[in-house]
């Protein structure tokens, strides 16, 4: 029984060798191939043209339907020239009452306000007192970057959400960052994260 099983095992052993010797030329290849390409990579060599060939496949997925269920606010130059620059605290009080009135599950504010901008400053702050959903935005510092606070009043109400972007080397942008830890052990949420879970929240 031990014998057999020795025998057995030498064959095993020997196959195994002779296959080896039989493509040596091919494993050799393909590992000098698989060395250079790693090599290659971890310089970031191949970066751009990974980036390239991404870039290329994502131009070919067919369009995509506007979403119904989102609505952009936006500012243009138009009102830039009639209310001026930056947005006065009385016109964005205004015009989030206003929004609040069509009963949107959640009003993602994406505009820095991080100090006054009189007049109508304490009507603003009324009005993300009063108001429950709405999500503001804030800049975390990182690095030699400085940070931009958000209004403080959504801060305790813990309606922040972060808007720091991700730039590739060639000055793209490609990617986004769901959450950020920091220093201190805490993480933040980025904002389109916030709002689609208050958006999701509020269907419950």
């Amino acid at each position: 029984m031990f014998k057999l099983f020795g025998t057995h095992q030498n064959t095993i052993l020997k196959n195994i060798k002779h296959w080896l010797i039989e493509n040596r030329r091919l494993l050799l290849t393909a590992s000098t191939s698989a060395g250079i390409v790693i090599l290659l990579r971890s310089l970031g060599l191949l970066q751009s043209w990974e980036w390239t060939l991404y870039d290329y496949f994502f131009r070919l997925r067919p369009g995509e339907p506007l979403d119904p269920r989102i609505v952009i606010v936006g500012i243009d130059e138009s009102d830039i020239q009639k209310y001026g620059y930056p947005i006065n605290d009385q016109s964005m009080a205004e015009i989030l009452q206003k929004l609040h009135y069509l009963q949107p599950r959640a009003i993602g504010l994406d505009i820095y306000r991080d100090f006054p901008r009189e007049p109508g400053y304490q009507n603003f702050v009324t009005a993300l007192e009063n108001i429950p959903n709405i999500v503001g935005i804030e800049r975390i510092g990182i690095k030699d970057s400085l940070g931009i606070k958000a209004p403080e009043i959504l801060v305790q109400k813990q309606e922040v959400g972060f808007n720091n972007i991700l730039t590739d080397a060639d000055g793209k942008i490609r990617r986004g960052f769901l959450y950020m830890h920091l220093e201190d052990g805490n993480f933040r949420k980025s904002f389109p994260l916030k709002l689609a879970l208050n958006y999701l929240k509020k269907k419950e």
